[in-house]
């Protein structure tokens, strides 16, 4: 049985909503307004930096496996929105386009 903390009032908080919580710390004060997205697109600039972020920390041992447990998460961390695309490929260009974007986007003055 996986180890879960408990809060005060004895429900069980899910370890993706915490890591959530985490990966929204780290990135506090990034301002991401500016990246758009078209929008047909089921990712939004934050789940995919998430997702990006949670691919390139895991231990899976290929890379497609690493994106399906970080896609997985971001599911369970945006339930409120429509699932994020499930291709792979389809996720390492939108990681490609977000870099473009963040590049171009913070060069500005």
């Amino acid at each position: 049985m996986t180890h879960q903390d408990q809060k005060a009032n004895g429900s069980v908080r899910p370890n993706a909503h915490d890591l959530h919580k985490a990966l929204r710390w780290l990135m506090a004060g990034v301002c991401m307004s500016g990246i758009v997205f078209r929008p047909e697109c089921t990712w939004t600039p934050e789940s995919l930096m998430f997702a990006a972020l949670l691919w390139s920390w895991s231990d899976e041992k290929t890379l497609i496996e690493r994106f399906a447990i970080a896609r997985k998460i971001i599911i369970r961390c945006y339930e409120e929105q429509a699932q994020p695309a499930g291709s792979y490929q389809a996720f390492i260009k939108m990681c490609v386009h977000l870099d473009c974007r963040w590049k171009t986007w913070s060069d500005q003055p």
